[in-house]
């Protein structure tokens, strides 16, 4: 069983690791406008994106503002999606966003809550049916500053991988854990690079383990590579497992106990 100044521990190991992976990223202090991380939030995991930002300049240019966008066909506005590498289907995801801001604030757009405090606009946002929590925290990290990981795809994928939350783990717990684990000034650039990772080398398919910084605390991966046994999955893990090699790790594994060899009979 991992205690929570394991897991605290681990990700601090996890954001050395990604700071010397990835060393460009945005500056916490480099807000963003919120009605562009929306967007961009509603176009895919990664708010970061520099598909989605293509994508959301490709609909600035061509609609008055993101009221027509709201009362646009889907099909038209996958038609300014597609070319920058978003699927077409996001496009319904969007257009239940702009209209749920219609409906609840009689607006397209995010001026009414640039003086609100975070829970006021946690709770306000909220009311959007079709808005996850994860895009909820995209805006009060990456617009104003608040220390808050949003649990996206990414960050969920592989901190369960790595075995430090599980599916059932709720936003409140998770947003503790990390809270106490990363400084404020530092939650935004760990964000960007996790979902850096997620993209390029945590997938959800063939992740590319064997190049993963995080390679030597991930359970998933350790297990993949066959540097740790199915019986070993779990935290604390091996004093050893640092010096490990798959042949090694393989050596561990429950063998078949040989068959004792019948004594041979002579002939008469």
């Amino acid at each position: 069983m991992i205690t929570n100044t394991e897991k605290i521990k681990i990700i601090k190991r996890a954001q050395r690791e990604l700071n010397a992976k990835y060393k460009k990223v945005a500056k916490a202090s480099d807000l963003q406008e919120p009605m562009h991380v929306l967007i961009a939030s509603a176009l895919g995991a990664n708010p970061f994106a520099p598909e989605a930002k293509r994508a959301i300049r490709a609909m600035e240019k061509a609609y008055v503002d993101w009221n027509e966008a709201r009362v646009t066909r889907a099909p038209e506005i996958a038609e300014h999606l597609t070319p920058h590498g978003i699927p077409g289907s996001r496009a319904n995801h969007l257009k239940k966003i702009l209209s749920g801001l219609f409906d609840h604030f009689n607006a397209v757009n995010l001026d009414f809550i640039e003086k609100l405090d975070p829970n006021p606009i946690r709770n306000r946002m909220q009311r959007i049916e079709d808005l996850k929590p994860e895009e909820i925290d995209n805006i009060l990290l990456l617009s104003f500053g608040v220390n808050v990981l949003p649990l996206n795809a990414h960050v969920q994928r592989i901190f369960q991988r790595i075995g430090i939350i599980k599916k059932d783990t709720s936003p409140t717990a998770g947003h503790s854990l990390f809270k106490s684990a990363l400084g404020k000034a530092a939650v935004a650039g760990f964000y960007e690079r996790v979902n850096l990772l997620g993209e390029k080398i945590c997938t959800t398919s063939q992740p590319a383990c064997n190049t993963c910084p995080l390679k030597l605390e991930c359970i998933y991966g350790l297990v993949k590579r066959g540097l740790l046994t199915e019986s070993e999955a779990e935290f604390p893990l091996p004093a050893d497992i640092r010096k490990r090699t798959p042949k090694r790790a393989a050596a561990k594994k429950t063998r078949k106990k040989a068959k004792p060899k019948k004594a041979a009979t002579r002939k008469k």
